[in-house]
């Protein structure tokens, strides 16, 4: 093989490791968006005691449910666009206790997707291997910090701190709800998993690429020799 064929060899395989990189990078706001971000479990002891009452023994009156912002954005906001705004200052002003902690989860969020872009950013337009490594180990840092900072906001709700009727307008919501269910589950989901997971496999990339290249250049400097 020629030297400028197995130079050419190099920078193709150059080039194919920065795309997938990129699209590794590209891949998290997508997941953050139409996979599933938070997994609910709500409790009735009045929907069990109907179950046991029919005769269902197995019903134990949870049900569970996933929130995404796909999920929020298409089903949820659009039918409810004039109170959507009302209601959300409402639960913003019910739930003073993990104000802090939902703002640090949201930070440790957009960090995590800004993240993502920079490392999509330098794929494409640097041949930096180590720029990917760092960010990419900051991008999996950020999501263990999303991850501490939720249950600050999950536990306060599950525990009772919050009730469930904290997230309800309606008066009579707010009477019935305390004796029919409670939120007894609030779990970050899979969404949140599969970003951790992208930035493991971005930073073991990069750290392959780092391994290799010294063994590349010396592949290419024989050839040269020769």
């Amino acid at each position: 093989m020629s030297k400028k064929r197995k130079a050419l060899k190099a920078d193709t395989t150059d080039i194919v490791c920065r795309i997938i990189t990129a699209l590794l990078a590209a891949a998290v706001p997508v997941v953050s968006y139409f996979m599933n971000l938070i997994y609910y479990v709500v409790e009735s002891s009045v929907f069990k005691l109907l179950s046991q009452l029919q005769g269902n023994t197995e019903d134990d009156g949870s049900t569970y449910g996933y929130i995404s912002f796909h999920y929020l954005f298409s089903e949820i906001i659009p039918k409810d666009t004039g109170k959507s705004g009302d209601a959300l200052a409402t639960i913003w002003e019910n739930t003073q206790v993990i104000h802090v902690p939902m703002i640090i989860t949201a930070v440790f969020f957009a960090l995590i997707i800004l993240t993502a872009v920079v490392i999509l950013f330098v794929s494409i337009f640097s041949n930096s291997k180590k720029a990917p490594l760092f960010l990419a180990l900051f991008g999996f840092a950020c999501t263990i910090g999303m991850f501490i900072a939720f249950r600050r906001v999950s536990i306060p709700i599950t525990d009772g701190t919050i009730s469930l009727t904290s997230f309800f307008e309606s008066e009579l919501a707010k009477l019935i709800l305390p004796y029919v269910a409670k939120i007894s589950i609030l779990n970050l989901s899979s969404a949140w998993v599969m970003m951790m997971i992208i930035y493991i496999a971005i930073a073991l990339f990069a750290l392959a690429q780092i391994l290799i290249t010294p063994k590349k250049a010396k592949a290419l400097k024989t050839a040269k020799a020769k």
